[in-house]
């Protein structure tokens, strides 16, 4: 079995998307023609809101990340795939990746990233990490981001899985591990084996668009030294980074 031909996206809410994600999941289709495109809304992911109690939790806690991972881990269970967030903006087509039972990457060096996730349907490790979500929600609440609890999922199941930001096979899973570059951050070696995804989510701390003081910065010092500044201060922020540091001194 691989991992299925369709990718996943969603847009909830009444807002309109803005353009520039609109050219981002136009573009999935066109690196990868062969791959189904499905678009989720408020509509079509209706039927799958069952846990009324865990949705209504997340808008009471302004805790929207938690939200969205019980979406993408719901569609991935049910169909396998590769789920994407819409501001994720796809430079290389994804196949290198497809004859593992799942891929995932770090957004950080300490920190693994929920934005791009691909896997075959029915998983026992979604199906897991479904049930953990909903049945720790309150052991959660001091995890401002959803990244942490995931990183924290797989520290606590994998035994072979090391957070050393470094490109990895989980054997014992067949989990695919990519560095940052790969599937979130921006890829600075042109000449290097990532670069398939940006997500500008990821990004802020060196969008132009988001703070004018950021595109000063970026002016003055480059945008490879303001992207290390805030990815050294990010590293350093993660609940998990000793358990980074221990890891990092493993071959």
């Amino acid at each position: 079995m691989s991992i299925p031909k369709i990718i996943h996206c969603c847009w909830l809410g009444d807002k309109k998307m803005p353009a520039d994600q609109e050219a981002y999941v136009k573009n999935y289709k066109k690196l990868m023609p062969d791959f189904e495109v499905r678009l989720w809304t408020d509509k079509d992911f209706a039927p799958y809101l069952g846990d009324s109690s865990f949705v209504k939790a997340c808008i009471e806690r302004n805790k929207p990340g938690f939200l969205s991972d019980y979406f993408r881990l719901t569609v991935l269970y049910e169909y396998g795939g590769i789920y994407m967030d819409t501001d994720v903006e796809m430079i290389k087509p994804l196949y290198p990746f497809l004859d593992h039972h799942m891929f995932i990457g770090y957004i950080f060096d300490s920190l693994l990233g929920t934005a791009v996730i691909g896997v075959e349907p029915h998983s026992p490790i979604i199906k897991k990490m479904l049930d953990v979500l909903l049945s720790d929600f309150e052991s959660k609440k001091d995890f401002t981001v959803s990244n942490n609890w995931v990183t924290a999922f797989f520290l606590n199941n994998f035994e072979d899985f090391k957070l050393n930001g470094r490109y990895q096979l989980v054997k014992s899973k067949d989990i695919l591990v990519l560095p940052k570059d790969y599937l979130e951050r921006y890829c600075f070696d042109k000449n290097g084996n990532g670069g398939y995804c940006e997500h500008h989510c990821a990004g802020s701390w060196y969008d132009r668009k988001a703070d004018p003081f950021k595109a000063f910065l970026i002016k003055v010092f480059g945008r490879k030294t303001i992207s290390k500044i805030g990815h050294f201060r990010a590293v350093r922020k993660s609940p998990f980074y000793k358990i980074y540091k221990r890891d990092r001194k493993i071959k």
